[in-house]
C-alpha cells in the first residue's frame, strides 16, 4: 500500500517548526490568518483561500521521498530553490504492495456528472475548505498551502514536483492511472479500520491530478465530492477521522512505509492543532464536517460563535501532545518508528506519562505531586505488580507540570526488574550486537552508525528534522549482548505548538472571531445565505455607513447599540448623565467585542433641554485607522464602499471635491493630517487624510438636527 505524496525538504536542511507553519501548522506564526477564517477565492489560475499574503519563504526545496523495499537505498530528489531549475535525480519506486505480480486493476470509481462544465465562479469556497481538509495532515507534512487544492496553484512553477511524485510513488502517469488508483483505495475490502487512511490519500491524489493538470475543476470536484460523501457516513467528525489516518500511517511506517518518528510525531501534532483550532474558530476543521456537499454549500460553523469563549490558563493547559496522543495499535518491524512494547504494551514514543498510567502503571508515592519542567528532566520511578520503571520525564512550555500532562522522552533500558522490553524488528534486551545489526539492516531506510566499544546509534528524527537528541543507542557488554539501551525521543514539532496554539489561537480569539465573521458575510453575500447580501450605499449619508454585510444607522439610543452589537468600553459613561444644550459627550465602544475594532460615539445636544444619555439618539461617529484595525476584513463604508485606506482621488472620483475647513489638522505617529469635509443637508461627513499618501485615516459621521 502506497503512503501519502510527501513533498518536503531533504533531510540536512532544517524544517521550520510548528509555530512557523508556512500556512500549514508551521505557518500560523507568521501570517496570523489562515483559511479558517477568511473566504476561498476562486479565479481561473487556481482554486484556493483568501490570503492576507503570499507564502513567503525566501528559499522551498522540495522533496519528493516514497517509501521502497524492491529497489534499496535508491531515494528521489527533487530539489530546487525558488527561480532556479529543476534538479532531478534517481527516483526509487515502489510497486503496488497491494497487487499481486502481473495482476491487471480494473476499478470503478462514483462520477458525480453534476459538476461537469463547473468552473470557479459557479462553486462554493465552503466546498473547497472542506474538501481541503480532508487531506490537510499530508498537506501540512510536506508545507504547502493548506488553502489550495492540493497545497500547489496549477500554475505554480514548481507544481512539476507533484508530477513527478505522482510517477515515482504510485506508478500514476496520467489521469486514467490516478483514477484506478483512487478507486482501488475506496473500494470495499471489508476492513473498515484503514478507511480514513484510504480515503484521505484518495482525495489527496485527485487534488494532485488537479494540480498538474490532469482534471479540470468539474472534473476533479465529480471524483471528490462522492469520496467526501463516504467520509461523512463513515465517521462523525474530523477529529475521528483524522485519528483514523494518523493510525494507520503510523502502522504504515512501523511496517516500512517511508517515515520515522519525528513524521508521526509531526502527523500527530498538526492534527490535534487543527482540532484545537476548530474549537476556537481556526484552521483548516473549521467547518462543519456534516456539511451538506454540494457546489453551492456553506458552513454554519461560525453562526453561533462564542465570543467570550474561555480557554486555559499556562499552569492549566494539557499539552496538544498528550490531549492527541494516539496509541499503535501494532509493534511493525521499523525500529525507528518509535513504538516500543514494554510488558506487552505498545507505546509511541514520546509518550505521555498518562498512557502508562492507563495501561495500570502508578506514580511513586514520593513524586505524585511532583512538578515537571518544560526545560529540566524529571526523573520518575512507575510501578507495577513489583516491578519499577525508571524513565525521564518532561512537560512543554505554558502548559500544566502537573505529573500525569506530562510526556516521557526518555527510557533507560535494562534487562532487570522482570519488564520485557521489546523493540520492532524483534530486538529485546537479551539481543546480540549482530541481532541488533541485523534488524537495523532489515530497514533499509536508515543508517545507523558505530561507535566505541560496538555501541550502535540510530536516529529516531523526521526525514526534514536535525534533531540530534533524537535517537537509541545501543550499547553491548564483554560477550556482545545489550547492556543497556538509552530511549531518547522528544518531540520537535509538539514542543513548539504549544506556542502557536497559545500564541495564534487562543491570544488571537478576537481576531479570529472577527476573520470568521469577514468569512460568514462574505459567503453569505455571495451565495444568499442565511444572511442578507453585502449592502452599498449609493449616496453619501451622515447617518448611514455599512459594517460587514450590514447597513448601520447611526442614530440609535445605547441601548440600540448594545443589540447591534456594540459595547461600552469607557469609564465616563453613566445612565445618569445629562448632557446639558451645546453639549456633546463620546465614548468609545468596540464592535462585537472585538478589540481591533473600537470607535467613538457621540451625541450633541442641539437641543435647549439637558437630555438624558439612555434617551439620547447618538448623532456622531468617529472612526479612526489606529482603533479599527480590522478594515482588511471587517471594513466600516461610506457610499461607493469607500472605507480607511482609500486615496482621497477615489472620494473625488465619486463625490467630487472636497471642502477644507480652517484649522481641523491633527497628527498620528508623526504623519499630519487635514480634514475634508462633504456637507450634507443633514450634516457632514469628514475624511481625514493623511497629507503624505493622500490616504484616508479617519472617518467622521456628523449629523447636524
Amino acid at each position: 500500500m502506497n503512503g501519502p505524496v510527501n513533498v518536503q525538504q531533504p533531510v540536512g536542511n532544517v524544517q521550520q517548526p510548528v509555530s512557523n507553519i508556512q500556512q500549514p501548522v508551521s505557518n500560523m506564526q507568521n501570517n496570523g490568518i489562515y483559511m479558517g477564517q477568511m473566504p476561498v477565492t476562486l479565479n481561473k489560475a487556481n482554486v484556493k483561500a483568501h490570503q492576507n499574503s503570499k507564502d513567503n519563504k525566501a528559499l522551498l526545496t522540495i522533496l519528493v521521498v516514497f517509501i521502497f523495499s524492491l529497489v534499496v537505498g535508491t531515494v528521489c530528489i527533487i530539489g530546487y530553490k525558488v527561480f532556479s531549475k529543476f534538479s532531478v535525480q534517481r527516483v526509487g519506486v515502489l510497486e503496488d504492495t497491494d497487487s499481486e505480480p502481473g495482476e491487471q486493476e480494473n476499478y470503478e470509481l462514483e462520477k458525480d456528472t453534476i459538476y461537469s462544465g463547473m468552473d470557479e465562479n459557479m462553486v462554493s469556497e465552503d466546498l473547497i475548505a472542506w474538501l481541503n481538509a480532508t487531506y490537510a495532515i499530508q498537506t501540512d507534512a510536506n508545507e504547502l498551502d493548506l488553502t489550495v487544492i492540493g497545497g500547489m496553484d496549477p500554475d505554480d512553477s514548481n507544481v512539476g514536483a507533484i508530477e513527478e511524485g505522482l510517477k515515482a510513488g504510485w506508478g500514476i502517469n496520467n489521469k486514467e492511472d490516478l483514477v484506478q488508483k483512487v478507486g482501488k483505495l475506496v473500494a470495499d475490502d471489508g476492513d473498515p479500520s484503514d478507511d480514513g487512511w484510504d480515503y484521505s490519500r484518495a482525495e489527496e491524489l485527485l487534488a494532485h491530478g488537479y494540480c498538474v493538470g490532469w482534471f479540470n475543476l468539474g472534473e476533479y470536484l465529480g471524483y471528490a465530492v462522492p469520496i467526501g460523501k463516504k467520509i461523512q457516513d463513515r465517521f462523525g467528525s474530523w477529529d475521528e477521522f483524522g485519528d483514523d489516518y494518523v493510525t494507520n500511517y503510523m502502522s504504515w511506517v512501523a511496517n516500512g512505509g517511508m517515515g520515522f518518528a519525528g513524521d508521526i510525531n509531526q502527523r500527530c501534532t498538526s492534527h490535534q492543532i487543527f482540532v484545537t483550532g476548530a474549537e476556537y474558530y481556526y484552521g483548516p476543521y473549521a467547518v462543519d464536517f456534516d456539511m451538506q456537499l454540494g457546489s453551492s454549500a456553506i458552513a454554519s460553523y461560525y453562526d453561533s460563535m462564542d465570543r467570550n469563549k474561555e480557554f486555559p490558563d499556562a499552569s492549566d493547559k494539557i499539552s496538544e501532545h498528550v490531549k492527541g496522543y494516539i496509541a499503535p495499535t501494532e509493534l511493525g518491524v521499523k525500529t525507528t518508528s518509535g513504538i516500543i512494547q514494554i510488558d506487552g504494551d505498545l507505546y509511541m514514543m514520546p509518550a505521555p506519562v498518562k498512557a502508562f498510567l492507563d495501561n495500570g502503571w502508578e506514580i511513586d508515592e514520593s513524586e505524585k505531586n511532583a512538578m515537571l519542567s518544560w526545560n529540566k528532566e524529571t526523573e520518575l520511578t512507575l510501578k507495577r505488580n513489583g516491578r519499577e520503571l525508571v524513565l525521564g520525564a518532561y512537560t512543554f512550555a505554558n502548559t500544566s507540570g502537573a505529573v500525569e500532562n506530562g510526556y516521557v522522552d526518555r527510557l533507560d533500558i535494562e534487562a532487570k526488574n522482570g519488564i520485557e522490553y521489546v523493540l520492532p524488528g524483534g530486538i529485546t534486551t537479551s539481543s546480540t550486537h549482530d541481532e541488533v545489526v541485523a534488524a537495523l539492516r532489515a530497514e533499509s531506510s536508515r543508517e545507523f552508525k558505530e561507535g566505541n566499544g560496538g555501541s550502535i546509534d540510530i536516529s529516531l528524527a523526521g526525514r526534514a528534522e536535525q534533531y540530534t537528541t533524537n535517537d537509541i543507542n545501543f550499547c553491548f557488554d564483554n560477550d556482545k549482548k545489550i547492556s543497556v539501551i538509552f530511549y531518547n525521543c522528544n518531540s520537535y514539532y509538539a514542543d513548539d505548538a504549544e506556542s502557536t496554539v497559545r500564541n495564534i489561537i487562543f491570544d488571537m480569539l478576537d481576531q479570529n472571531i472577527g476573520d470568521a465573521n469577514n468569512r460568514k458575510a462574505y459567503l453569505d453575500a455571495k451565495y444568499g445565505g442565511s444572511a442578507k447580501k453585502e449592502p452599498v450605499i449609493d449616496e453619501l449619508s451622515c447617518t448611514e455607513c455599512v459594517i460587514g454585510n450590514e447597513i448601520y444607522s447611526i442614530n440609535k439610543t445605547i441601548s440600540e447599540l448594545f443589540d447591534s452589537g456594540w459595547e461600552l468600553d469607557d469609564s465616563s459613561y453613566s445612565g445618569n448623565l445629562l448632557v446639558q444644550p451645546g453639549e456633546s459627550k463620546v465614548f468609545f465602544m468596540h464592535y462585537m467585542g472585538i478589540d481591533g475594532a473600537g470607535a467613538y460615539y457621540g451625541y450633541y445636544n442641539y437641543s435647549d433641554s439637558p437630555v438624558r444619555i439612555t434617551d439620547a439618539k447618538f448623532n456622531i461617529l468617529h472612526i479612526k485607522d489606529s482603533n479599527w484595525r480590522v478594515t482588511s476584513y471587517l471594513p466600516v463604508k461610506t457610499a461607493k464602499k469607500m472605507t480607511l485606506g482609500n486615496s482621497y482621488s477615489e472620494l473625488v472620483t465619486y463625490f467630487g471635491e472636497a471642502q477644507i475647513p480652517d484649522n481641523v489638522e491633527q497628527e498620528r505617529q508623526g504623519r499630519h493630517m487635514t480634514a475634508y469635509d462633504y456637507d450634507l443637508q443633514d450634516g457632514k461627513v469628514r475624511f481625514m487624510i493623511y497629507d503624505d499618501d493622500k490616504t484616508v485615516g479617519d472617518i467622521i459621521f456628523l449629523q447636524v438636527d
